[in-house]
């Protein structure tokens, strides 16, 4: 009796293709096909308990389906393949993994399974052969999705995009690109490896001359950053960075104090709050004070000339068993008014005015807002 002959190397068809051979002196090849279930997870995912391949062949009618557990071996009688041009494959990819704690949460999905080298998949000496699948459970890559804010109230030409230099590092797959933002708009980078630590820098923008709100004169810009750090990266999602731009005037005289002044007429004898929380917006500058009914409040931070401020209050909550309404609530009601510029060696003196009778009026306020108690 003769042994077969280790032959290679065996042609790759899809995920594998090898000739099992036998001769009249063995009909029924004692030997066996050998398969083995390779599988390469991140930490703590969680897998299928079986993996699905089926085994088809040129010659005659075989066409079986096997399972196999991850890190498991398979043996297939040599009858099954003798004689034989066979192909074995994996019908179906798993679907994709989430919430994997190896990913940082993220979801991970699962590469094409892979045969071993074709110099592995010969005939052993002592009459098997044997093969080797691969599955890889890899992290799913995320994105960076970088916002631009820009503050020009000076009537300035704004550039109608913003280059931005996104370094990532990664001890695996270390990434540098450039992005263009629009003004005012959000950009995502291409995938970026689960892992990842990323920063965002852009470069200084030029100042502007002959800048309307300035008098004529120039205006330069003042850039900041929503974190100093860097932002990790994970699986299937999308870390956030803003970059904000603010023009202020070059040659610009001492900049003003904002006042909020808050003014409650209430009619109906209601028990309202003492004290109201008021935010003023003033281009980058936001800064909330509780601001006592019919009292004022100046912000001590000294706002540049040019920029224009408003106002934003939450919604007071409703007042119960109010009598004047008969036993009913009472709800505030609001109407603001039109932002203040800031204007140097001034100091400007925006009202927030609230009451609760619907046909209440004060004339000769200036009014932030104005509310109304109502049932």
């Amino acid at each position: 009796m003769q042994h077969a002959k280790r032959r290679g190397p065996y042609p790759l068809w899809l995920a594998a293709a090898i000739v099992l051979t036998g001769g009249l002196l063995q009909p029924a090849w004692a030997g066996t096909f050998t398969i083995k279930k390779v599988v390469v997870v991140p930490a703590g995912a969680v897998i299928p308990a079986s993996f699905t391949l089926q085994l088809t062949c040129a010659a005659g009618s075989t066409n079986q389906t096997y399972t196999v557990a991850p890190g498991a071996t398979l043996s297939i009688p040599g009858l099954v393949v003798a004689n034989k041009v066979c192909k074995l494959f994996e019908p179906t990819t798993p679907p994709p993994v989430a919430n994997v704690p190896g990913c940082g949460g993220g979801s991970a999905s699962w590469e094409p399974h892979l045969a071993s080298a074709a110099s592995n998949m010969g005939f052993l000496s002592d009459g098997q052969a044997h093969l080797e699948f691969t599955n890889r459970l890899v992290c799913d890559p995320g994105r960076l999705a970088v916002t631009k804010f820009v503050f020009n109230n000076l009537g300035a030409q704004v550039p109608p995009s913003f280059a931005m230099s996104v370094t990532c590092t990664s001890p695996a797959n270390p990434a540098t690109m450039t992005i263009s933002v629009g003004a005012n708009a959000v950009a995502q980078t291409p995938p970026i490896a689960s892992g990842s630590l990323c920063s965002v820098v852009e470069p200084p923008q030029p100042s502007v001359g002959h800048v309307p709100g300035c008098g004529g004169g120039s205006a330069s810009w003042t850039t900041t950053y929503s974190t100093t750090t860097a932002v990790p990266i994970y699986s299937g999602q999308t870390a956030a960075i803003s970059v904000s731009n603010q023009l202020d005037c070059d040659a610009k005289p001492t900049g003003g104090h904002l006042t909020l002044r808050k003014v409650v007429v209430n009619t109906l004898g209601a028990a309202g709050p003492p004290t109201f929380p008021i935010t003023a917006h003033c281009g980058m500058l936001n800064q909330t004070v509780n601001v006592p009914a019919n009292g004022g409040v100046s912000l001590s931070t000294v706002i540049p000339a040019g920029r224009v401020c408003s106002v934003t209050e939450p919604q007071p909550a409703s007042i119960a068993n109010v009598r004047a309404c008969r036993g009913a609530n009472a709800s505030w009601s609001v109407v603001y008014s039109a932002p203040v510029t800031m204007t140097g060696g001034r100091q400007s003196d925006p009202h927030r005015h609230q009451h609760p009778h619907p046909n209440d009026s004060s004339a000769g306020l200036f009014r932030v807002g104005e509310r109304s108690l109502t049932y």
